[in-house]
């Protein structure tokens, strides 16, 4: 079966001029990229030609591209729609929060919502310790302890937990935030 690139048929949903000036506006990313993500989103739906933005796209198969991905598991489900699949909409929301043009403010509410398993909206002892885990590859007694040294230190009063205003200040103050919260995907 043939291959078309969305820019090169005039089938594609991405020709619609005000769709695609819709997404670059909503988006981090140039018209270049969103029609890489299309060709991306191709391949994931099997290769078929100029399919429709609302064809669904499994969690998994997102999750199984990012297999070295510590995270690979959450940032799928933040991702992806209540029903765990992926439309062209939720990919490109992906690309673009991973995108070297994202914002800080961007990309630390995004990496809260990853780093909240429990889903309670505060970054936790639980919560930290398993990014900790996940990131540094440690074991859980020491992944715990330092969660509890991390909340000691940037939490005032003795709160057990970080707020996404915290998280958020904290991230503006580390400096390689930026550079370490990106994924390429259309490389």
């Amino acid at each position: 079966m043939p291959f078309f690139c969305c820019g090169s048929s005039s089938t594609s949903p991405l020709n619609n001029a005000e769709l695609m000036e819709s997404y670059e506006d909503c988006t981090f990313l140039s018209r270049n990229e969103i029609f890489a993500v299309y060709e991306w989103y191709t391949n994931l739906c099997g290769g078929i030609p100029n399919p429709p933005l609302e064809r669904v796209v499994p969690r998994k198969v997102i999750s199984d591209h990012l297999q070295r991905h510590p995270f690979r598991k959450r940032i799928a489900h933040i991702f992806s729609n209540e029903k765990g699949e992926f439309t062209f909409d939720e990919l490109l929301e992906m690309v673009s929060v991973f995108s070297d043009k994202a914002s800080v403010d961007v990309k630390a509410t995004y990496a809260f919502r990853i780093y909240d398993k429990t889903n309670d909206d505060v970054l936790d002892e639980s919560d930290l310790r398993d990014v900790f885990m996940m990131m540094m590859g440690c074991d859980v007694g020491k992944a715990s302890k330092a969660a509890r040294l991390f909340l000691k230190e940037v939490c005032p009063k003795r709160r057990r937990f970080i707020s996404i205003v915290q998280f958020k200040q904290i991230a503006y103050r580390v400096p390689d935030f930026l550079d370490n919260f990106k994924i390429n995907f259309i490389a």
